[in-house]
């Protein structure tokens, strides 16, 4: 950790910091041991640091999640995040959990998920199977996002225009609309 000419401390990893203040008057020290958790922002692209910074300080960003933005999200990853989004800024109303994936029984995240799920904010990727390592896709993602857009805003969203990408022909069926409204919405 570094601590500023401001008394600012930035933390460069995880973890615990030892810090030792010396009070310049009477020549005292006093240590300390600070709990920290850091932001890798090198690891994001520029565009998006100020506004990671702020999902993660006002406590939106799991501390799990902290780095590694240049890499593909999990669907579990993604549903622990969403929860942590939700529960932060909204909060969940009480749930009714009738779902059971079979792939969930080593998923460090499974409440997540299946707070996630009930919510309707995710799918399985079948009746019985939620595959939560796989990486979502964008397509997954624009449905994901804008279900959790829906909830936090009280309404749902409608596309008000049709898709106009140079690939929109590459974008599922199912996913089209969501695509747009996320487009249409800024999400």
């Amino acid at each position: 950790a570094s601590i500023w000419l401001d008394g600012t401390l930035t933390s460069l990893q995880p973890g615990y910091s030892s810090i030792i203040v010396t009070d310049t008057t009477d020549r005292s020290v006093i240590p300390a041991v600070l709990p920290v958790s850091a932001v890798d922002l090198t690891s994001c692209s520029d565009w998006a640091s100020e506004q990671l910074n702020a999902f993660y300080l006002a406590g939106c960003l799991p501390n799990s999640l902290t780095t590694g933005f240049q890499d593909g999200i999990t669907r579990a990853e993604l549903s622990r995040l969403i929860y942590q989004f939700v529960l932060t800024t909204k909060g969940f109303p009480p749930l009714s959990i009738d779902i059971f994936y079979t792939d969930l029984t080593e998923c460090y995240d499974w409440r997540q998920v299946m707070a996630c799920t009930a919510m309707g904010f995710f799918d399985g990727t079948s009746a019985t199977t939620f595959s939560p390592d796989e990486v979502v896709t964008r397509e997954q993602a624009a449905k994901i996002l804008v279900n959790v857009a829906a909830y936090l805003r009280s309404s749902s969203l409608e596309a008000n225009n049709a898709l106009a990408y140079e690939d929109a022909d590459a974008i599922s069926d199912w996913a089209k609309s969501y695509v747009q409204i996320a487009a249409e919405q800024g999400i």
